[in-house]
């Protein structure tokens, strides 16, 4: 019998944007109703040398991430078995019926395209970083001085003081 900790190590999980995904339920022959999500690969997604930008994958909800969904957090936490075949399927314009489906055998390989699509994604949306005029005007000003010219006046020398030698002190009195 395996234990909990194994059984905890047969799922894969992968973070991806909420905005990629959209909640929705299944009924099984027998009529129970499972919360699903609908993962929907983002522009220029390839895998296995197929471009499957736009293809959509079901993969089960739990509760936890759809927590992350209502609370509309930034990524949401998807779960799939190691052994499972995941399925990518092409939809027609209306959403009704599939035009393409690719079975992914190996479930890591779907992971590595979902994380490297994350990091461009979060790349693309990254804030711009706050200009603060202040800063800028600074920046500005230190650039200007460091073109142009230095003038400046040179030190008045005057006449170094040296110790009386002759005093056991090192001055007169």
């Amino acid at each position: 019998m395996e234990t909990q900790q194994q059984e905890d190590r047969a799922f894969v999980s992968v973070s991806v944007p909420v905005a990629w995904v959209e909640p929705m339920t299944y009924k099984a022959k027998d009529g129970t109703i499972y919360d699903m999500f609908a993962l929907v690969m983002p522009q220029d997604t390839w895998l296995d040398g197929m471009d499957v930008s736009g293809y959509q994958c079901r993969l089960f909800a739990n509760r936890y991430n759809l927590q992350q969904y209502h609370a509309q957090q930034a990524l949401i936490t998807l779960s799939m078995r190691k052994d499972d075949r995941i399925v990518l399927r092409a939809m027609d314009e209306q959403g009704a019926k599939v035009t393409d489906s690719i079975k992914v055998d190996n479930v890591f390989t779907f992971v590595h395209v979902l994380k490297e699509q994350r990091t461009a994604y979060e790349r693309a949306h990254q804030p711009a970083p706050a200009r603060d005029d202040t800063t800028r005007g600074e920046v500005e000003r230190s650039m200007q001085e460091e073109q142009e010219p230095h003038h400046t006046q040179p030190a008045a020398v005057s006449e170094p003081v040296l110790p009386d030698l002759m005093h056991p002190y090192g001055r007169a009195r």
